[in-house]
């Protein structure tokens, strides 16, 4: 398997994916106050993995340098969902379970953390996680957390 890492930089999170761009690993510097709040782990991680996948990109031919795209390009998050709880937000919340929903949700064995794929793609996102864990984890608790949600989301995925 290939695995591209990305180095820190001093940043607290590093992940690396493979090369389909799913995650493959995840490096805590540490776990000071600010990381053991889940909201900012959260941010943190979501933005290595994005960092993760530009670096993993394919390069444009030299021959291709400067061509401009051929429509939008769209960089962000998605939109928040529909407050009045529209359909296809009611889809993608639901759960993924693995039964064809579009947004499967994986979780870590000690049931503290969990990982959300986006509905088409490999990218995940950290959700719930349990605060009072992660005031109190280990850094190699969050880690192998992470690992056990990634790959329960991709079974899922790829075998739901």
């Amino acid at each position: 398997m290939y695995y591209d890492q990305v180095e820190q930089n001093g940043d607290p999170v590093s992940v690396e994916v493979d090369a389909r761009g799913r995650f493959a690993d995840v490096t805590l510097a540490g776990l000071d106050d600010g990381l053991r709040d889940a909201a900012m782990l959260a941010d943190a991680f979501d933005t290595a993995y994005a960092a993760a996948l530009v670096a993993h990109a394919p390069r444009a031919p030299e021959s291709l340098a400067g061509a401009r795209p051929a429509g939008p390009v769209v960089l962000g998050r998605p939109p928040a969902p529909d407050p009045s709880g529209g359909p296809h937000w009611d889809l993608i919340d639901a759960g993924g379970g693995g039964t064809g929903e579009l947004s499967p949700v994986g979780t870590s064995d000690n049931e503290c953390l969990r990982v959300r794929l986006e509905p088409a793609g490999s990218r995940g996102r950290l959700v719930d996680i349990d605060p009072g864990w992660l005031r109190q984890a280990p850094r190699t608790a969050v880690v192998a957390a992470v690992h056990q949600a990634f790959a329960d989301a991709y079974g899922k995925r790829d075998h739901g």
